[in-house]
């Protein structure tokens, strides 16, 4: 997928094509707010973007094996080059000389899943498939973070392998409900997870910790051609939202954890979640 989806500190960033690639900035009631930027012509591929803890909002360039950080207004403060031109997704975490920056390249592949460390972009490390030397990745497609674990999608699988401390923790199936394929997570403090599926049978449904399904938020017709997904941070279920980015990256549906449609807005003249519940 190259529409991409990021939370952060209360603001949704959107990377979409619309008259050329846009960093986008949403509230979670679908204001838009200050800030964003267009992606010049030198961009052959974006594929995903990341805000990480300076609010600096990473894209990819799979095209040109670029990861670039920008500010909030569109200034590239920083990159580093990828071992290879096949990137999907991307994670950063931590701060400063120690932040770790992590790649996901699609395909079948070994060395699909790379990280370095600020302090030394040019030397690069790489997650071991399911702990083992000789597995490969298969289909990854998107990343999230929990804590000190990372998470990674495995489109062709239905799989989620996790790593804590970049070290082989676990995998979880996540089987769908429908004829569909796992394309994003997005974790809840309490290790249930919410999971997005693309296919014939599209869904967005709710997982506890181990990967059996607790409800299905949507499916059908309610959602097409998925491609982000991110839950609100918050203390009980009630106050939780998740946004949804689907049509290819060209709407943002907000609904909560029972499955209850908010409201959208990205399309043009669509209402905003604030006014979809003021009707």
């Amino acid at each position: 997928m190259s529409a991409s989806l990021h939370a952060s500190g209360g603001v949704l960033y959107i990377l979409r094509r619309r008259r050329g690639w846009r960093v986008e900035l949403y509230d979670w009631d679908g204001q838009a707010l200050p800030g964003g930027f267009r992606l010049g012509r030198e961009w052959l591929r974006p594929a995903a973007l990341w805000v990480d803890p300076d609010r600096r909002v990473w894209v990819l360039d799979a095209g040109r094996g670029l990861a670039v950080a920008h500010s909030l207004f569109g200034g590239a403060v920083e990159q580093f080059s990828l071992a290879r031109e096949s990137a999907v997704a991307l994670a950063v975490q931590g701060l400063e000389a120690e932040q770790v920056r992590i790649v996901a390249h699609g395909g079948s592949a070994r060395q699909a899943l790379e990280w370095r460390v600020a302090a030394q972009p040019e030397r690069v490390h790489h997650l071991r498939s399911l702990g083992r030397p000789e597995a490969h990745f298969e289909g990854l497609c998107s990343l999230a973070l929990s804590g000190d674990r990372l998470l990674c999608v495995e489109q062709a699988p239905n799989r989620m392998q996790v790593f804590r401390a970049l070290e082989f923790h676990y995998s979880l199936r996540l089987d769908p409900l429908g004829c569909a394929q796992l394309i994003a997570v997005s974790p809840l403090l309490d290790g249930r997870l919410v999971a997005a599926f693309d296919g014939e049978e599209p869904s967005l449904e709710l997982f506890d910790a181990r990967g059996t399904r607790l409800a299905v938020l949507l499916c059908g017709a309610k959602l097409l051609s998925p491609c982000g997904l991110m839950v609100e941070e918050a203390d009980i279920d009630a106050r939780r939202r998740v946004a949804l980015l689907d049509l290819a990256g060209s709407r943002v549906q907000i609904l909560n954890l029972r499955g209850e449609r908010l409201g959208s807005f990205g399309e043009p003249g669509s209402a905003t979640v604030l006014e979809a519940d003021e009707r």
